[in-house]
């Protein structure tokens, strides 16, 4: 089987995952041996077992020989959680497909060299470009330091924010409202100026169909003219 085909679906469990493991990236991995799908996991959320160790602990003693699709480099260090290239090491995996390396100077290609030295045989790039896409956010955190931020910006054709008088309620679509919930649902934050609050009084909440994890909610405010009966206020008690 080409291993794209079990990248993609360790990709697809850690897609799973998402908005559920910040400020910990997210992170698939499929055991495979002779074409047989013998464990896959996915990181849930963080201080809690990687992706690596679900998958291995699915295997079990069938691991011996095996191969070990991983989405992201296995990290190289013990800290909240133990070191997965040990675990993949004692575990006999033969050989490791990685997508793309963890940047993050913890681990950053020292996972790779421990299997290798290990006599462990490692694949890198398969899928990388989707990889690092699934993780763009933590890697730009990672890489400079800076929180990731999403620019939510709605105008009509003519370049207005509002009616004329300002009583619109919405200029938006029903299915860009949607995005927008989306986009709350799978960031940590969201931040607006108090003349949002003063003339739109959001609620700044998530909400889908299903729920939805509410982002704390910034107001840039430094007059501290936000009233106690606004949305945002109300909803946050």
């Amino acid at each position: 089987m080409d291993p794209q085909h079990y990248m993609r679906l360790a990709l697809e469990l850690a897609r799973s995952a998402s908005e559920q493991t910040s400020p910990n990236p997210l992170v698939g991995a499929v055991c495979v041996k002779d074409g047989r799908i013998l464990g896959t996991g996915a990181h849930l959320k963080a201080e809690t077992p990687h992706a690596e160790v679900h998958a291995l602990a699915m295997a079990g003693a069938n691991s011996i020989g095996a191969d070990l699709y991983v989405t992201l480099e296995p990290c190289a260090h013990t800290g909240k959680t133990p070191s997965c290239t040990d675990l993949i090491i004692s575990s006999g995996i033969q050989r490791v497909f990685v997508a793309s390396i963890d940047p993050n100077p913890s681990v950053n290609g020292a996972g790779i060299g421990l299997l290798k030295v290990a006599g462990i045989e490692v694949i890198t790039g398969i899928l990388q470009e989707e990889a690092e896409q699934l993780n763009q956010a933590f890697f730009h955190f990672i890489r400079y330091g800076k929180p990731y931020v999403t620019l939510k910006a709605t105008a009509t054709l003519n370049g207005r924010l509002s009616t004329q008088n300002g009583d619109s309620k919405w200029i938006t679509s029903a299915a860009s409202r949607t995005d927008v919930h989306h986009l709350r649902h799978t960031h940590d934050a969201i931040l607006v100026d108090v003349q949002t609050v003063l003339h739109d009084n959001p609620f700044l909440t998530t909400r889908l169909p299903h729920g939805g994890k509410n982002p704390i909610r910034i107001n840039l405010d430094r007059h501290l003219r936000t009233p106690n009966q606004r949305m945002l206020l109300q909803t946050a008690l």
